[in-house]
């Protein structure tokens, strides 16, 4: 598909029917949206990071949906639409990002490491390219139970320049099994662009030299990454070996949060590629060409995503002016929505309490209970606070971040004199 939304010539048109495509199409809006409200999110303090997925959302979507769905999913952390794609929902997101206790690892990972075992979605990892070598030993265990599954492996460019790559690569080659290796070059390493990081031709390359099947793809057509990335696993699962498919997009946004791209490039750069090859400025003239889309569809569209409705739950639930007394006994971190007022630390009724007040929250402070004296119980200073702008909650909002020993009990509640 072209950057106008036609299709290229010699190329053959897709036998997608209208509802598969725009399923395509909203997904990919959803993604947008959800990059918009916590990237907000993160830059009001409700969120410690986050991590946008502008222009890459044609590889995501389009590879998500040429899998099937008990294959599973080797992410690294800029594949929101295949977990859209795979049925985790806004709530699901929400949970992981502000680590809360309906979030399966209880708040233990840091933001945007997703995971699901119901989706077949295996959880995110922080240190690059650790997840390549294990989606090589997954890939040989179903070559090994003839199973017919196919696993899945995303990572970007930058990621190939680690050990594991090439670890996970001969492994893949030499073993066999089915599995995809899916490389999303996007041009840029956090900072480092891709002239700064090889010199040969791309990563497409470093396949052919291991002996895998290689297919080079434009990420940003959605059509031609899905027909890749199906015919990449019919050749894992019927031959039992790994495809690699680099994907080459272009990434919009920051690397993260803690980025600001426009350091080591124009921001002209990236409004050109923003209006002119963005996969959903693709897909939506194409659809629009059909006569299945129009301008008031996608106006109403945007404006069902916007819903207040839609993440006011996720971010910002309505809470009484005192929260109620909360007392943990387990080890897990765990954040607590506390009011303004001043609040009670207290490991045990025979233990002195210990007054402070949220604002006053900004070290690390410990409290020994004085009945068994061998136990440690830590607090984190780590408040974060916010005027609420919902009518219900029309007061600034503090999250105490409490983390205690398995035996240590400790008390939050508003303090009285």
């Amino acid at each position: 598909m072209n950057d106008d939304g036609t299709i290229r010539k010699g190329a053959v048109e897709p036998e997608h029917d209208s509802d598969f495509v725009l399923q395509m199409y909203q997904t990919m809006c959803r993604v947008q949206e959800m990059d918009k409200v916590f990237y907000d999110a993160q830059r009001q303090g409700r969120i410690s990071f986050y991590m946008q997925n502008g222009g890459e959302e044609g590889a995501q979507v389009g590879s998500a949906a040429a899998l099937q769905f008990k294959d599973p999913v080797y992410a690294q952390y800029r594949e929101l639409g295949v977990l859209m794609w795979r049925g985790m929902s806004l709530q699901n997101f929400a949970d992981q990002c502000f680590s809360n206790e309906d979030e399966p690892a209880k708040g233990r990972q840091m933001p945007v490491h997703y995971g699901s075992a119901a989706h077949n979605i295996m959880t995110i990892s922080s240190p690059l390219a650790t997840q390549l070598p294990q989606a090589a030993g997954t890939a040989y265990a179903y070559k090994l139970d003839k199973s017919g599954r196919c696993v899945i492996c995303y990572f970007g460019e930058g990621a190939a320049s680690e050990g594991d790559f090439h670890a996970a690569l001969n492994f893949a080659s030499t073993l066999g099994g089915p599995c995809v290796f899916f490389c999303r070059n996007n041009g840029f390493a956090i900072s480092t662009s891709v002239t700064d990081q090889y010199a040969g031709d791309g990563i497409a390359a470093r396949g052919v030299a291991y002996g895998i099947h290689t297919i080079r793809v434009d990420g940003g057509d959605v059509f031609a990454v899905y027909e890749a990335t199906k015919k990449a696993r019919e050749i894992a699962v019927n031959e039992n070996k790994a495809v690699l498919i680099e994907a080459m997009a272009y990434r919009e946004g920051h690397h993260s949060t803690s980025d600001d791209s426009t350091r080591y490039r124009e921001s002209t750069e990236i409004q050109d590629w923003r209006a002119r090859a963005n996969p959903i400025v693709r897909l939506r003239k194409y659809i629009t060409s059909k006569g299945w889309w129009d301008e008031e569809k996608d106006a109403e569209l945007l404006k069902s995503l916007r819903k207040d409705g839609t993440w006011r739950d996720m971010l910002l639930p309505p809470l009484p002016p005192f929260a109620p007394p909360a007392t943990f006994t387990r080890s897990p971190l765990l954040r607590v929505p506390l009011a303004h007022h001043p609040l009670r630390l207290q490991c045990c009724s025979a233990c002195p309490p210990l007054r402070r007040s949220p604002s006053q929250m900004s070290s690390i402070c410990s409290l020994t209970c004085t009945t068994t004296r061998t136990c440690r119980g830590t607090w984190l200073s780590r408040s974060s606070s916010w005027r609420s702008t919902w009518p219900s909650t029309p007061h600034t909002m503090y999250m105490l971040t409490i983390r205690t020993c398995s035996c240590l009990k400790i008390q939050a509640m508003p303090f009285v004199d």
